[in-house]
């Protein structure tokens, strides 16, 4: 059950075609890691079914200090670097929400 404190995040990255394979490979590997980190409710890659190379995150944390830590992480700053150098095809879309319960 959420709760007001939860602090969620979403992500919309298009990814350029011809990189689609490589951030398939990139979201596994974030998504095994991220899951393990304290304060992970829910951590979720999509991959859009009408529009291949579109790619949605869905996470909650427990809290922002919780958030904080993670986006801070070497692995996070490292998955970022990496969609910088060419893969994406338009910038990224990042909203933060609050629960309303």
């Amino acid at each position: 059950m959420l709760s007001r404190s939860d602090y969620v995040i979403t992500s919309r990255f298009a990814i350029r075609p011809d990189s689609s394979g490589k951030m398939r490979v990139l979201v596994h590997d974030l998504t095994t890691t991220s899951r393990a980190e304290k304060g992970c409710i829910l951590y979720h890659f999509s991959e859009s079914v009408e529009k291949p190379g579109i790619f949605f995150l869905y996470m909650i944390w427990r809290d922002e200090a919780a958030y904080q830590r993670y986006a801070a992480s070497p692995f996070v700053r490292a998955f970022t670097s990496t969609l910088a150098q060419g893969m994406l095809a338009e910038p990224t879309v990042t909203e933060i929400w609050h629960s309303l319960g």
